[in-house]
């Protein structure tokens, strides 16, 4: 095993970390996206989101991704913000992009255009506080740090399905060429060489100061769970404060977040790209929502390009979140268009609405689909869409499935996978969605603007998302699980947005916290109960509740010992964030080395491809890999990336053609002898085939594996189950 760095370059990771989160703190801070701090911390954690991915994305387009690169891009970026406000008072502010009846109201309305109760609600917070009130929000926090700590404290969990074959590979072909740009053919390794890799490109950013060592530079790509898990979180406060909900709403869509299993095994990847996008798209419609009745045409204009670019990073992760923003930008179009006085002003707000989402489109996700019609001619290659030529996915689908295996098999196997969140948190989350149905043509007062948006919304993406399902490519899962007979159990990237949804609606008609009644309160601490015990991961044990319900008692009383708003004045965001970076900054450099260890020491203990990776970890700088069978490729680069892996074809020659749809160079058409004529001209040292077990292939190996052990002067290095390593001209 290679060992981590002793002393890795962590002071160039948090002075990037450092200079990322100025930007993106001091644009929260111009937008004003809201009054008090919730507004601010979403601002903040999807504006580093997009600052890092830019920085990134920017500096490997150019040739320059390195720490020089990102960090000039960063500074430009600083120095940029520093001085819009000094542009601003001098009266040369950019223009406004649409007017409304507000605009000319000239008084200024802190509260963003809230009703007199969310003005109250963000106000002083009441003098009486109960521990029943306190307790779920305890669990809730509780939760979320247990949730937190494997990602900042434990070795970087990767989903190596994936991450193996595309989502690791072409970060160390970026890092290693300094330069993002499309593929050649002897690096299109896979059809997903062509996907959107907007995912990819974040965890890039904690790679960035360790080029030279996997356990430290995969050490702290845990942190993007993190990040979409506190954008979720963040979406959710914004949320409820424009639903003018009680002040700890929030605790309950945080509490079935937190304790749900399915959420911790998406952020447990390289990319976390599922999360990802139901995070992003999560907040996008949380900023859509109106401010209030009456808002200004900045307010729709700052809220517009935030979800412009929320939407567009979705895109640039998933081509399937294109029917969730839209529908979002639909929102921003009707809210623009309801806000402006006149049809000539309506009509100019929704241009606006859909110039400022393209361009946050654009310049978030554009690269991607460009490249692939500069390259293919089809934006969404490898998928074949309506004239373009390219894969339908065959045998992937749920409408495939129900056609093979009878529609009742087909509903009962797709309940059993989509509705494990575990079952509880789906019956919540389902019934957050009903209930708020019913409750749109029950409510007995008139509803605001805010709450209208978001209960049409809401309805309106989750059922757009269960109507397209069933013909979405890998909705049942791969190939060969639907030849076995089973719906792949982590089949999620369509539907991981809907829970979440349903625990927001659910957080929103419960509406509980001080002051709340006993029904609602009731619901909330059940919920906080109940949660954490039904769950596999996290607080689970009955004593960890006991103790935060005990805590929950001192905390109400010490609340009603204090003067009347102590708590309040105690409350600082600005102070929050700069503790907050100490704290992170303190960690990164107390526990890098520790956790660098424990991540390269995971890498080699992994069943399937750890022995074989540590063999790989011993062959020299600069030899050339090749890889037949499964393209398992990220391990060949080696411990220190120090190896090249080449895509072949299945004869071992160098690949000359696009990669198409395939996922694998493909049998072996000639003899060993030519075989090995071929490995020899394409100057390959190192061979590994690789067959994973599975229930729905053959046990039967690709057929280089029995070519090279005819061949004589290849070496076995290794196998076991699943892979050899051979050695050429030793």
């Amino acid at each position: 095993m290679v060992p981590a760095h002793e002393e890795p370059p962590t002071l160039s990771l948090i002075a990037l970390n450092a200079a990322a989160v100025a930007v993106a703190v001091i644009a929260a801070r111009i937008a004003r996206l809201g009054g008090g701090a919730g507004p601010l911390v979403l601002g903040t954690l999807g504006g580093y989101l997009i600052v890092v991915h830019s920085a990134v994305l920017l500096a490997g387009l150019e040739g320059y991704l390195g720490i020089g690169g990102v960090g000039t891009l960063l500074a430009i970026a600083l120095a940029g913000l520093l001085w819009f406000p000094h542009r601003a008072r001098r009266g040369r502010a950019l223009p406004r992009i649409w007017a409304t009846a507000r605009d000319g109201d000239g008084g200024a309305n802190t509260a963003g255009g809230l009703s007199d109760r969310a003005c109250v609600a963000l106000g002083s917070a009441p003098d009486h506080v109960t521990a029943t009130a306190l307790f779920p929000p305890l669990v809730a926090l509780a939760g979320g740090v247990v949730w937190a700590w494997p990602h900042l404290f434990q070795a970087t969990r990767l989903w190596i399905w994936d991450d193996y074959t595309y989502h690791m590979v072409y970060p160390a072909l970026w890092l290693r060429d300094h330069a993002i740009a499309a593929v050649a053919p002897t690096q299109a390794f896979t059809m997903q060489a062509w996907y959107p890799l907007s995912a990819s490109v974040v965890a890039t950013w904690f790679m960035l100061p360790f080029p030279e060592s996997r356990g430290d530079a995969l050490a702290w790509v845990s942190l993007t769970g993190v990040l979409y898990g506190g954008i979720v979180v963040a979406g959710c406060a914004e949320l409820l404060r424009r639903l003018e909900c009680r002040r700890s709403a929030w605790a309950v869509p945080i509490v079935l977040a937190a304790t749900s299993p399915r959420i911790a095994i998406m952020a447990s990847s390289f990319s976390d790209a599922d999360l990802a996008v139901a995070a992003t798209l999560f907040a996008a419609l949380a900023v859509a929502v109106p401010r209030g009745e009456r808002e200004r045409g900045r307010e729709i204009a700052i809220d517009c390009v935030l979800v412009g670019l929320l939407t567009g990073m979705a895109l640039g992760v998933k081509v399937s979140a294109a029917t969730q923003a839209l529908i979002i930008a639909a929102m921003l179009a009707l809210r623009a268009a309801g806000s402006s006085p006149r049809v000539r002003s309506r009509v100019r707000a929704v241009l606006g609405i859909g110039l400022v989402m393209t361009a946050g489109w654009m310049v978030t996700a554009g690269y991607w689909y460009a490249r692939n019609v500069v390259h293919t001619g089809n934006p969404v290659y490898p998928a074949a869409f309506l004239g373009w030529k390219g894969t339908t996915f065959p045998e992937t689908t749920l409408l495939e499935y129900a056609r093979q295996y009878g529609l009742r098999r087909a509903l009962d196997d797709t309940l059993a996978v989509y509705l494990d969140w575990p079952r509880l948190h789906a019956v919540l989350a389902i019934g957050g969605l009903i209930g708020l149905a019913a409750w749109l043509p029950l409510h007995r007062r008139p509803l605001t603007r805010s709450r209208r948006y978001f209960a049409w919304g809401s309805l309106t993406l989750a059922t757009a998302t269960l109507a397209l399902l069933p013909i979405a490519p890998y909705s049942a899962g791969n190939a060969m699980t639907f030849r076995s007979g089973f719906i792949h159990w982590d089949s999620m990237r369509y539907i991981a947005l809907l829970p979440i949804l349903g625990w927001a609606a659910l957080g929103f008609l419960i509406d509980a916290g001080p002051g709340a009644s006993a029904w609602r309160m009731i619901s909330a601490v059940g919920i906080a109960i109940a949660a954490p015990l039904a769950s596999t991961a996290g607080l689970v044990a009955p004593a960890a509740l006991v103790a935060l319900a005990v805590t929950a008692a001192l905390m109400a009383r010490a609340w009603s010992l204090a003067p009347i708003g102590q708590w309040d004045r105690m409350r600082s965001p600005a102070a929050g964030f700069a503790v907050g970076a100490l704290v992170v900054a303190a960690l990164v450099v107390g526990v890098h080395g520790t956790k660098a260890t424990a991540t390269a020491a995971a890498f080699h203990q992994e069943p399937l491809f750890g022995r074989a990776a540590a063999v790989l970890d011993r062959q020299p700088a600069g030899a050339r890999v090749a890889v037949f069978g499964d393209q398992w490729v990220y391990p060949t680069f080696g411990a220190r990336h120090h190896l090249r892996p080449v895509r072949l074809d299945g004869d071992g020659r160098i690949a000359t053609w696009p990669i198409v749809d395939a996922m694998a160079p493909g049998p072996l058409t000639v003899d060993p002898a030519a075989f090995r004529a071929n490995l020899r001209a394409s100057g390959i040292e190192i061979v590994v085939v690789i067959h994973l077990p599975h229930p729905g292939r053959s046990p039967e190996w690709p057929t280089q594996q029995a070519a090279l052990e005819s061949v004589g002067d290849a070496v076995l290095l290794h196998r076991d189950g699943s892979v050899a390593v051979w050695a050429i001209d030793r």
